[in-house]
């Protein structure tokens, strides 16, 4: 092979190795998540959908165990994760213990858990119920349908992020692991945002 050959064939060998190093890190490097962007989901929280703009949700309904309105002192003073569920609905009570570890780990001045049960028996049923099965860290919360008809709950269990601006920033529809990483990270996110 005369030295022309050589160095045309070595440098066609570079350049398709140099082409199968930047497809390699193409495909194999994730490309950057922006900086205002929350971070991914995996596992159950995979399902979770953030929206593309924060929306205002008029005339929400639920109340403490004492029956006082629970909405103002809520929504709108820090992140909030709401979580609609009832002492007979099987998922919810999978569910409950890890939006309880959620809470106790980040609950706090900037972010709480609001579990708003839609149990008829009202506190009678849900204060022994959340005792029963060791929920310490999450207040009662009581509402109905019709006090939380403007999410458009589909089924139980349902879960709304809310900004501090009590503006809702994404749902979860069914059951879901609030005390993983990927949970954690969200909220985290989200408080930090401010």
């Amino acid at each position: 092979m005369t030295d022309f050959k050589k160095f045309v064939a070595g440098g066609l060998a570079a350049a398709v190795g140099i082409a199968a190093l930047i497809y390699l890190a193409a495909v194999l490097v994730p490309p950057p998540v922006p900086r205002d962007a929350p971070p991914p989901f995996a596992g159950l929280m995979g399902e979770f959908s953030v929206f593309d703009s924060p929306k205002p949700v008029p005339g929400l309904a639920f109340a403490d165990a004492d029956g006082t309105d629970a909405v103002d002192t809520t929504i709108g003073r820090k992140v909030v994760l709401l979580n609609v569920w009832a002492t007979w609905c099987a998922p919810c009570v999978r569910e409950m213990p890890t939006l309880n570890r959620l809470q106790a780990d980040l609950g706090g001045p900037d972010f709480e858990v609001v579990a708003v049960s839609l149990d008829r028996g009202g506190a009678e049923t849900v204060t022994p119920f959340l005792a029963a099965h060791g929920i310490d860290a999450l207040a009662v919360y009581l509402s109905d349908f019709k006090g939380l008809e403007p999410l458009g709950i589909k089924g139980l269990p349902a879960t709304y992020l809310f900004d501090r601006r009590g503006r809702l920033i994404g749902a979860l529809d069914g059951p879901a692991e609030w005390d993983s990483d990927e949970a954690k990270a969200l909220m985290r996110f989200y408080i930090e945002k401010g």
